[in-house]
């Protein structure tokens, strides 16, 4: 079910049996209709430009819901405590969210929270310790959120995408034994990876592309003896291979 730009729309009754509902650009009060929607196992929310808060009582009875897209709410401040209701919760999107600050405790209880998502979201932490994917897009305050990433114990893929303030990869990720996946794409300001990157244990899977400004590749990486494949595209500065 899809609802977009219906300003004068407040509310709508009861659907039990709609899965996937997308909100875009209509009236706040209609946030609150999603509470009529059990069975959800799909909600995006998209284009509130005034939302500082999601309604009381939106997140409650949604035991089903896998995936939650919010994106283009540049005024939300922070997230409700009902995350802890998400239960079955495997996907987390926030998009063009430029105020959100933190995410609450409550999504440390998640236990099936596995994809976290961040897109031009300035200062959002790392909101789950047990994520096993987190892509990273756009994300002009990239070096401090990156200074937590050894707290994502149970890491397998890392995408950092767009990320111009980008200079080099935090040391932490060494402490990360899961992290099987690292993808840099369109990072202008790496200009080389860190001799230490050979010494992820796990990696198995090694992505540069379009990055203008890289120059080096550590020698290394020849000695990892997990690392399986390798992909280096559209980096014409780059002069040492491994």
């Amino acid at each position: 079910m899809i609802i977009k730009s219906c300003p004068k729309l407040t509310k709508v009754p009861c659907l039990a049996s709609v899965h996937h509902l997308e909100l875009e650009n209509c009236n706040e009060m209609l946030l609150g209709s999603a509470a009529n929607f059990p069975s959800l196992t799909s909600l995006v929310i998209h284009l509130f430009p005034e939302l500082t808060y999601l309604p009381e009582g939106m997140l409650i009875n949604k035991s089903v819901l896998t995936s939650l897209v919010i994106s283009s709410c540049p005024k939300l401040l922070y997230l409700p405590d009902e995350f802890i209701h998400l239960v079955s919760l495997k996907s987390l999107v926030f998009r063009r969210c430029n105020s959100l600050s933190s995410c609450p405790p409550e999504l440390q209880s998640l236990s099936s929270l596995t994809s976290l998502e961040i897109c031009d979201v300035q200062k959002c932490l790392l909101c789950k310790k047990k994520s096993e994917q987190l892509t990273v897009v756009h994300c002009p305050n990239l070096a401090s959120l990156l200074a937590d990433i050894q707290h994502l114990s149970a890491l397998k893929s890392l995408i950092i995408l767009r990320c111009p303030e980008l200079e080099s990869l935090p040391y932490e990720l060494t402490q990360i034994r899961t992290l099987q996946s690292l993808e840099i794409q369109s990072c202008p300001g790496l200009r080389a990876l860190p001799d230490w990157i050979g010494n992820i244990p796990s990696l198995q899977s090694l992505a540069i592309l379009d990055c203008l400004n890289l120059s080096y590749l550590p020698a290394g990486l020849k000695h990892h003896k997990g690392l399986q494949h390798l992909s280096v595209q559209d980096c014409p500065k780059l002069e040492m291979t491994v």
